[in-house]
């Protein structure tokens, strides 16, 4: 999951072509707004561009709103929790792929019962890990590994980003998954998080007339 201009400092293009040379094959962007240069991005060869959006609106109702706006637009849509209200409304939500929750959320057993329930993934951010230091990164460590074993109690989906918004903030799958198991993932859990928003996307573009029956 990347963040590309006007959001981040990169172009979707420059993002695709440094993923490409880290050993990716392809990249879910996830913009809350337009994405630029896509076309251009999808001729680069070797390289799988998914169209994804972060709904970050902090009215519930507004919110429920636009993710039902974008389901049949973008293959993959995730909830930017900026608040307790909105992580509560995503989780309530089937139509959401993925929560990415706020610095300091705590997986509570009702949470994760809905999340379970709804089919909704938690995002495992780890540019806390890359950029905190001290205390508040072990204060991050802390809870990420509580929120983990309650993902795994009730067997909830993860999805592994780091969430860039520069080329130069791209890190290689083998690097991810190193900071994931210091964040207390083990490595087939990192990899298959780190793969979970791709398998969604592709799961999205295919066509479904009703819970199990896909139209060929």
């Amino acid at each position: 999951m990347v963040q590309a201009i006007p959001e981040g400092s990169s172009s979707l293009c420059r993002m695709a072509l440094v993923a490409r040379r880290l050993g990716y094959h392809g990249i879910v962007v996830c913009n809350r707004g337009t994405i630029w240069s896509e076309k251009a991005a999808r001729n680069v060869s070797g390289m799988e561009i998914v169209s994804g959006s972060m709904v970050a609106i902090r009215e519930p109702r507004a919110m429920r709103g636009q993710v039902s706006r974008l389901r049949n637009k973008t293959a993959f849509v995730a909830v930017d929790g900026l608040s307790e209200a909105m992580c509560r409304t995503a989780i309530e939500d089937p139509l959401v792929d993925a929560l990415h929750p706020f610095d300091g959320f705590r997986l509570t057993v009702p949470y994760a019962r809905m999340a379970r329930m709804n089919q909704v993934a938690l995002t495992v951010d780890l540019s806390p890990l890359i950029w905190l230091r001290g205390g508040q990164r072990s204060r991050w460590l802390d809870l990420s590994r509580k929120n983990l074993q309650m993902a795994r109690k009730f067997k909830i989906h993860l999805a592994l980003t780091a969430l860039p918004r520069s080329h130069l903030d791209l890190r290689g799958p083998r690097d991810l998954i190193a900071l994931a198991m210091l964040a207390g993932m083990t490595a087939d859990e990192a990899g298959q998080a780190l793969e979970y928003p791709g398998k969604v996307a592709h799961l999205n573009c295919r066509h479904w007339q009703s819970p199990g029956v896909e139209l060929l």
